[in-house]
């Protein structure tokens, strides 16, 4: 905890010892890189106004000390100075987990250092990660290995299931369980990024089919690369893949990641307007943290947001991601698109998203990703 507020220091460290950590105190930089030359740390909460001195000034050093924590800024400032801050520290490479308005709220600190824990377990798994040779994942997809589990997708005013999110799950007999992001970067790195995609399409076709024929709303939501769409060819594939398996078209969304950047932009407006004509639902994943802009959006038919979950969590303690949500639906339903929000984990969050408009949520407060199987059960006994 860098600050030169003796009680700010004592507060933030009785708070964080009630979630298990341990905390050093500094009221200085130089007091901060006394501490950084002899122990390395998995969170840092810097204060934007020392004494003579300011919070970049600190990132900085943390910056030239060789030091990767989860950052928190704190501070009295206006809210656009510290977002501005958590920009630069993102902008030197730092990983900046957010910022707190003083006075702090506990509850959203505490989430702030629950969300650290996580990211550290994500950062200790990717650091261990194996090194996925080319031929290993080329025989996990042909056999199948590679598979889609199903995270089910909830309409907030009625509070039933009418979708799932298809997401890919690989158990490999040499390295266990690796996380997708190993797999699907692996993939990607080795040019099977259509190969993986397209294992994945058609298991979610197959298991969608009998709950369509249940409840004929239904969609199932696949992850595509900004690279599969910007091949031509992607559309046919998706209609033949569609007409084999007997699926209607508009029972389908594609998800485009936002933090993807697209490669030949006239070929995936192509592809996407061809799918859009189809039927085919688009959808926008991870809005609000990558390459888009309004004009983009506009020149493109994606139909869906989806709200990233790194607004959405903590939407009930956190201002700014409260704004943000707010006017990200507010411009959404003007121009006619539908709202997916990802990462809803709590009944709070739910109700204000209700409230503001979002049709349908996503996340831990309704069910963890599940196997095909156990999808069925929670469908509607009566579907509209």
């Amino acid at each position: 905890m860098i600050d030169d507020d003796e009680i700010q220091r004592m507060h933030v460290r009785g708070l964080a010892q009630t979630v298990g950590y341990t905390v050093d105190p500094a009221a200085s930089i130089a007091e901060a890189q006394h501490q950084m030359a002899v122990c390395t740390y998995d969170v840092m909460v810097v204060d934007l106004a020392l004494d003579g001195e300011d919070g970049i000034e600190v990132l900085r050093a943390i910056k030239a000390a060789g030091q990767n924590p989860e950052i928190v800024v704190i501070s009295g400032s206006e809210d656009r100075i510290r977002d501005a801050v958590v920009g630069y520290g993102r902008t030197i490479g730092l990983s900046m987990l957010g910022e707190l308005r003083k006075p702090m709220q506990p509850t959203q600190f505490k989430a702030y250092l629950s969300n650290a824990s996580q990211r550290a377990v994500r950062k200790a798994e990717r650091a261990a990660a194996p090194d996925i040779l080319r031929p290993e994942l080329m025989r996990a997809i042909s056999d199948g290995a590679i598979y889609a589990s199903y995270q089910p997708q909830i309409d907030l005013a009625s509070g039933l299931m009418v979708g799932a999110e298809a997401l890919a799950r690989w158990q490999s007999p040499i390295h266990g369980s690796v996380p997708p992001d190993v797999f699907v970067a692996a993939a990607e790195r080795h040019g099977l990024e259509r190969q993986l995609t397209d294992l994945i399409l058609s298991q979610a076709l197959q298991a969608a089919k009998p709950w369509v024929a249940r409840c004929p709303n239904f969609r199932v939501a696949v992850n595509v690369p900004a690279t599969v769409f910007s091949k031509i060819e992607f559309a046919d594939s998706v209609f033949a893949m569609l007409s084999w398996v007997g699926l209607p078209p508009a029972n389908l969304t594609l998800e485009l990641t936002e933090s993807g950047a697209l490669g030949d932009i006239a070929a995936s407006i192509d592809v996407m307007c061809r799918l859009r004509i189809g039927g085919v639902h688009l959808s926008l994943d991870d809005y609000g943290t990558g390459f888009s802009s309004l004009a983009r959006l506009r020149a493109s038919p994606v139909g869906e947001l989806k709200i990233d979950r790194s607004f959405v969590t903590n939407m009930d303690t956190d201002n700014y991601s409260n704004i943000i949500v707010q006017a990200t639906i507010a411009m959404a339903k003007k121009i006619g698109m539908r709202i997916v929000a990802e990462g809803i984990e709590t009944k709070a969050v739910a109700d204000m998203l209700a409230r503001e408009g979002a049709d349908i949520g996503q996340g831990y407060l309704y069910a963890r990703p599940m196997v095909a199987a156990e999808i069925a059960p929670r469908l509607p006994a009566s579907c509209s």
